[in-house]
């Protein structure tokens, strides 16, 4: 969802140019700040236990965005709200790569997510036609639907 929030600000709510800069920058900054704290909380509570509580937290923040449709300021605040939780992918998966694989191929493991972060982000890119073609209620219902499929394979994950 991260690509999308220019976008929607642009073309759903008709938001100015600073506005959307000031979305994104913050957007930008919450990005920062997650990945500085779900590192000290993968370290003390784990990668899968982690996962799963940000993935699960971001799926029901995305779901409540839904209902939050009409306000633009409460779309973004949760779409901050939700950049924070999904950054958690990152050290997590990264937490558990290295402790699940063969000291041998832990730079493969970590490398192969980051071979799937570049396909979402490429993904990412086609979520402006999705906005524009089914419209942003659909997009979040997807969205918040594909981030709860994922927090319950978390639980698949071994417990390192």
């Amino acid at each position: 969802m991260y690509p999308s929030l220019s976008i929607v600000l642009q073309y759903i709510y008709s938001a100015p140019a600073w506005i959307q800069f000031i979305g994104m920058g913050v957007a930008s900054i919450m990005l920062g700040v997650g990945t500085y704290i779900w590192g000290p909380i993968v370290d003390k509570w784990g990668g899968r236990r982690t996962l799963i509580f940000a993935i699960l937290a971001s799926a029901i923040v995305t779901f409540i965005m839904y209902p939050a449709l009409g306000s633009m300021w409460a779309y973004t605040i949760l779409f901050w709200i939700v950049t924070v939780f999904g950054v958690v992918g990152m050290p997590g998966t990264s937490y558990v790569a290295s402790r699940s694989a063969r000291p041998e191929l832990v730079s493969v493991a970590i490398t192969t997510i980051f071979i799937a972060i570049s396909i979402a982000s490429i993904v990412g890119g086609f979520v402006g036609g999705v906005v524009l073609r089914l419209g942003l209620d659909k997009l979040i219902l997807i969205a918040a639907t594909i981030e709860l499929i994922g927090g319950i394979l978390m639980f698949g994950l071994p417990k390192v």
